[in-house]
């Protein structure tokens, strides 16, 4: 009796422990989604004020004024983001095709210009947003006792970082949410090859931990050739591998054929 009072209650303290764990992640969750769209309040109030005091705008004006110079901020922020993750991916692309030539193929792929997103253009966008809030937050409290002109600045300044932020969390679900439909669409085609449905998702979804399961599932493609570096990197592959396994798969597949 005393042995079942007892599994009852480590079960219960084991469900009390999974629930707290739960309910903090959730918390933190919540907290890390929503607290960096405060940080913009603290620059945006100080431009209403100055546009009211100082510029003489009517408060609706300065209100618009306010929300632009943060919505700017945010979107070069962001669009930064997004622009330097693309020419990453497109430079490891290019790599990865590189890669797999040989001679004078591979001189001109090396040589050809990738042309990826105008990210110089939106890190300017981002410049220029903080210059705004410097000289609207800064130079119309010039009047203020110096550490008081300080302080505005590095509240200003929070907006970076919450923007920042912002960016990078949005990036990720878009990512998570990419990945999540990738390896749906690789099961379910899996699953209509009929008995094949295990390893065709394994093929499109699960990160190869060694070389030989990299050539493992690289020779269950049907024929689709192996899986290439953009492929490796995209499943979380350490970039050595990612490019040194298709080239050694490559070279063990040209000695098979030479004996054969």
């Amino acid at each position: 009796m005393n042995k079942a009072n007892g599994g009852r209650v480590e079960r219960l303290f084991s469900f009390v422990k999974m629930l707290i764990g739960l309910l903090e992640a959730s918390a933190i969750d919540v907290v890390s989604a929503t607290t960096p769209w405060l940080a913009p309040v603290i620059p945006a109030s100080r431009t209403y004020v100055h546009a009211i005091e100082s510029l003489g705008y009517s408060q609706p004006v300065a209100l618009i004024a306010a929300l632009s110079v943060e919505f700017i901020g945010l979107a070069a922020v962001s669009t930064a983001v997004e622009f330097w993750n693309f020419n990453d991916a497109l430079l490891a692309r290019k790599e990865a095709r590189v890669q797999l030539l040989k001679g004078e193929d591979k001189k001109r792929a090396k040589d050809r210009r990738v042309v990826g997103a105008p990210f110089q253009l939106a890190a300017a966008s981002g410049a220029f947003y903080i210059t705004i809030v410097l000289v609207v937050n800064v130079l119309l409290d010039w009047g203020l006792p110096l550490p008081q002109v300080a302080a505005n600045v590095l509240l200003s300044l929070l907006s970076v970082p919450a923007a920042v932020i912002i960016a990078i969390r949005s990036q990720h679900r878009r990512r998570t949410a990419e990945k999540t439909r990738k390896t749906g669409s690789g099961a379910e085609s899996g699953t209509d090859r009929g008995g094949q449905g295990q390893s065709g998702a394994e093929s499109g979804a699960v990160r190869p931990r060694t070389y030989a399961e990299y050539a493992r599932m690289s020779a269950e493609r049907n024929g689709k050739g192996p899986l290439l570096a953009a492929d490796l990197l995209a499943l979380g592959v350490a970039r050595s591998s990612a490019y040194d396994w298709p080239k050694r798969w490559q070279k063990e597949r040209g000695k098979q054929n030479v004996g054969e």
